[in-house]
């Protein structure tokens, strides 16, 4: 998210310097000026769908605006290109309205001539596949599909729910062919965007998605499943968890339990507290039951007090005992019946 806003930031100071006179205007009737304006009060998303509108090819090319673009589009979190996705949709449906902004002028013949990249940064080629025109959206995702760089990973999972069936099958080819261990760190951080895929009423690539799952749940995958869980934000790290929970054996758990139960986000402690309760061995449970008994979340603290009740002689018992002064009355309560079970 930083990098996101460092370069909206970079562009506009840029852009501001050169265009600093409000009777400065573009080819089309817009002053600069009011677009920096507009800019700098808009999320980046919608700011980018702007900046686009302007930017063409050839005698038509901005080459500030297209720089422009392509540095916020390319530090834009993967999880804002649904946001992305979705402003440009009603951006397409809104197009033939007499009082639509213009829209992005370009057609088929001018996706040749987009640069791509060199598979290392996000460039109008990227945008292109989120065009209004479906004959662009399929001529520029043809063009990414055709290589193997990681860059276009969730650009082209984007189109898998396209509308146009030629533009499904291109990018299903490209996804195919860029299912590679080299791609599982792209795979981790797309996994919003496969979540949406699943939710999607419209056809689903069911056998692609479990190839992708597959990919991230290898053993080459898991490394980067295991670090969008831990570090990615709050969407993605629950969606890697919940497909860490159902195909990582409770042996791959061990490294991660300490990080697991003081995550940030409650769901996956509570996720990870209920798992570490109900399958860890005795002496695994017993270690983590501190870092249990002290959660924010009451529900995680009862998790701790069952293996507290579990371990036996002194130790148990005291931690129950130091619950009965709990702030919550349904931790009191549990500490209270649980001690009643073990007796005098």
């Amino acid at each position: 998210m930083a990098r996101m806003f460092e370069a909206l930031r970079a562009f506009l100071d840029r852009l501001a310097d050169k265009f600093s006179r409000p009777t400065e205007h573009h080819p089309h009737g817009f002053s600069r000026v009011e677009l920096l304006k507009a800019a700098s009060r808009m999320s980046a998303p919608k700011a980018l769908r702007e900046f686009v509108r302007y930017c063409g090819v050839g005698r038509r090319k901005d080459p500030e605006l297209t720089a422009a673009a392509e540095a916020l589009a390319t530090a834009l979190p993967v999880a804002s290109l649904i946001e992305l996705e979705d402003i440009f949709r009603v951006d397409r449906a809104r197009a033939p309205h007499w009082n639509a902004a213009p829209p992005w002028r370009l057609v088929p013949d001018d996706v040749a001539a987009l640069p791509n990249g060199g598979g290392v940064r996000v460039t109008l080629l990227h945008l292109a596949t989120m065009h209004r025109d479906g004959r662009v959206r399929e001529q520029a995702v043809r063009r990414l599909a055709s290589g193997v760089d990681v860059v276009a990973w969730p650009w082209l999972l984007l189109r898998l729910n396209d509308w146009v069936e030629p533009v499904r099958s291109a990018a299903a080819v490209g996804v195919k062919q860029r299912l590679l261990p080299s791609s599982a760190d792209a795979a981790a951080a797309s996994l919003p965007i496969l979540e949406r895929l699943r939710q999607s009423s419209r056809e689903k690539p069911v056998e692609l998605l479990g190839r992708i799952e597959a990919l991230l749940t290898a053993s080459e995958g898991r490394a980067a499943l295991c670090a969008a869980m831990l570090h990615a934000p709050t969407k993605t790290a629950r969606i890697a968890m919940r497909l860490w929970v159902r195909h990582v054996g409770l042996a791959e758990w061990a490294p991660i339990w300490p990080q697991l139960l003081r995550h940030p986000d409650a769901l996956i402690r509570s996720e990870a507290a209920c798992k570490l309760a109900r399958e860890a061995d005795a002496a695994t449970a017993a270690s983590m039951v501190d870092v249990l008994c002290t959660d924010r979340l009451w529900s995680i603290r009862i998790e701790g007090l069952g293996i507290a009740a579990r371990i036996p002689g002194a130790e148990g018992e005291a931690r129950l005992l130091r619950a009965m002064f709990d702030t919550s009355s349904v931790v009191r309560a549990t500490a209270r019946l649980l001690l009643a079970e073990r007796g005098p």
